[in-house]
């Protein structure tokens, strides 16, 4: 009876050992999956973290390019309207010059014309003269 006791104690200590592992490796388990969990929600906030630090480059660039693009098309509308205003004020100029080109034209032909009849005048008077 003696051996048959020391294998119960024996079977007892196994069952003992084995449920000790059976609860080690539990925690094991547990401590693994608490260390995974851990990893990839660091790995999901870091990866969040750069990805807003992207969203924030994107839209900083975005937001410095359209800036940019309004001052080019702000210069080029400055450009044009200054560009339009030198053309009035020269359509004004050349208007003036025209103008007293026409009169001056108008005086001269005038002078002429006055020139021309008095010439005309002494002509006839000097025939006058000649047939009387």
């Amino acid at each position: 009876m003696a051996a048959h006791d020391e294998s119960a104690y024996s079977s007892a200590d196994n069952d003992s050992d084995s449920g000790i592992l059976t609860v080690q490796i539990q925690r094991l388990i547990l401590q693994l999956k608490m260390d995974r969990d851990e990893r990839t929600y660091t790995i999901l906030r870091e990866s969040a973290m750069a990805f807003d630090n992207l969203r924030s480059r994107v839209r900083t660039y975005h937001e410095e390019r359209r800036n940019k693009e309004s001052k080019s098309r702000a210069a080029h509308v400055e450009t044009l309207i200054r560009a339009t205003e030198r053309q009035k004020e020269i359509e004004a100029r050349m208007s003036a010059l025209i103008k007293k080109l026409d009169s001056t034209t108008q005086e001269l032909e005038a002078m002429m014309l006055r020139g021309y009849l008095g010439r005309e005048g002494e002509m006839r008077k000097v025939e006058n003269q000649k047939t009387s």
